[in-house]
């Protein structure tokens, strides 16, 4: 990439503005728009001049860092001016007549992807890090960004490659030991693909809806679990006619508990789009909080929504303070596989057996002790790999399937590169690798 580009770094800071430019344009920008030299890694102060007006817009600091320094790929500034509104658009626009693009703030990480500073992986670790919602995601995120994952497949790369590379006139004895290695390449893999798909958890978070039929007490559980009053509580039926969503933070990860409109059946316009929507939050939840009013007993709609739940569920039985007919809830099929908590929304009851319960949840999760994340999109990369060598070392055991079992391997050790993105490295596979995490 040969243009310079400018980033506003700051956002609309009340106290500072900050830029970052970079490229081979760099030092002739800083000349113009700057009226001075600057020397590599030293901090100077400035005043910034139009290239036009001539007029001074900001007195700021800046810190130039030559092509090389501290494993730049490019020659880069760093800008701190003034704060506010104002002053910060005129220096950008100063900047940009001096000869620089203006950027959006991903720009930067695509620049040093495509200059080859990291892979994939560790540029959707750097957008994993300012998304991530607890200090435990911010973490393995870093893990993603200093290359940690990367390693391990390259590390699989080389071991799939250097398998292959065996697979030439093998007797009996060289067989053997070529499908002892791939099956403990088999468990590095399974391992991996394990621990990465419950790490991402940590840093996206778990949805968790809570779900049942009007006026059961789903919303008065729901401002409790979250501390405050998002969800209008009242004795009529069906007053919760959208989701209301909320995160808190459990056992290091983040939670996000959506109040749906209650389930039943309905022709009521409004009501029924709102019975739809939770229906739809059914399948994006990781369980759910299946609530029911332990003062009336089973109910048909109650029935119907059971059967609507695929997932993991907790069996919450609220009202618990006005007793009822529990044991009418028993009918309901394979209830007793799930946890069952009994409370009351209104005096708090039972509340602790919850928490616990959805820490029993959780925990379900996060059974491996080593953590790393994979994206859905890597995660399914690794299934392929993981299939492909069970292929392999099933067709291996068979003689005359060499030449075939050599082209599925380098097949899997290709994907793995084109997942990292390291051999073509363009604009459209960086944006469509990260497209769930970029901004905009």
């Amino acid at each position: 990439m040969q243009e310079t580009i400018v980033v506003n770094a700051s956002g609309l800071s009340p106290f500072c503005s900050h830029f970052v430019i970079i490229g081979p344009k760099t030092r002739s920008v800083l000349k113009k728009v700057f009226g001075l030299e600057l020397n590599s890694k030293e901090i100077q102060q400035a005043r910034v001049i139009d290239p036009r007006t001539k007029k001074e817009i900001d007195t700021v600091k800046v810190i130039f860092l030559e092509k090389g320094t501290f494993d730049a790929m490019s020659d880069m500034a760093i800008v701190l001016g003034t704060g506010g509104h104002v002053i910060p658009q005129m220096v950008e626009m100063a900047i940009v007549k001096g000869g620089a693009r203006m950027a959006a703030p991903y720009e930067i990480v695509k620049y040093q992807y495509i200059n080859g500073l990291f892979d994939l992986l560790m540029a959707h670790g750097y957008f994993d890090m300012l998304n991530a919602r607890t200090e435990k995601g911010v973490t393995i995120a870093k893990r993603r960004f200093s290359g940690e994952l990367s390693q391990r497949f390259l590390d699989l790369v080389k071991s799939i490659r250097e398998i292959s590379g065996e697979i030439n006139g093998m007797d009996d004895e060289k067989r053997e030991k070529v499908i002892s290695k791939l099956k403990g390449l088999l468990g590095r893999i399974r391992f991996l693909h394990s621990q990465g798909v419950r790490g991402m958890v940590y840093i996206k978070g778990l949805e968790v809806a809570i779900v049942g039929r009007p006026n059961v007490g789903k919303s008065t559980l729901f401002n409790r679990l979250v501390g405050k009053e998002r969800s209008i509580v009242t004795h009529i039926p069906g007053t919760t006619r959208d989701i209301v969503s909320e995160m808190i933070e459990l056992e290091g990860v983040a939670l996000k508990f959506h109040d749906t409109a209650g389930y039943r059946e309905t022709e009521e316009y409004v009501e029924k789009i709102g019975v739809e929507r939770a229906k739809e939050m059914l399948n994006l939840s990781h369980f759910v909080l299946f609530v029911m009013d332990a003062s009336e007993g089973l109910t048909e709609d109650d029935k119907k929504l059971w059967k609507l739940l695929k997932g993991e569920r907790i069996v919450v039985f609220n009202k618990i303070d006005e007793a009822g007919a529990i044991e009418s809830f028993e009918k309901l099929e394979d209830i007793n596989r799930y946890q069952k908590v009994y409370v009351s929304g209104k005096t708090g009851e039972g509340f602790l057996d919850l928490i616990k319960a959805i820490k029993n949840e959780i925990r379900k999760y996060f059974h491996i002790t080593e953590d790393l994340a994979l994206t859905k999109r890597e995660g399914e990369g690794l299934r392929y790999v993981l299939t492909t060598v069970e292929d392999v070392i099933e067709k291996l055991s068979e003689k005359g399937n060499e030449i075939a079992c050599k082209a599925k391997l380098e097949n899997a050790a290709n994907l793995l590169e084109d997942i990292m993105g390291i051999n073509w490295r363009t604009e459209s596979k960086f944006k469509n690798a990260l497209k769930d995490v970029l901004p905009g």
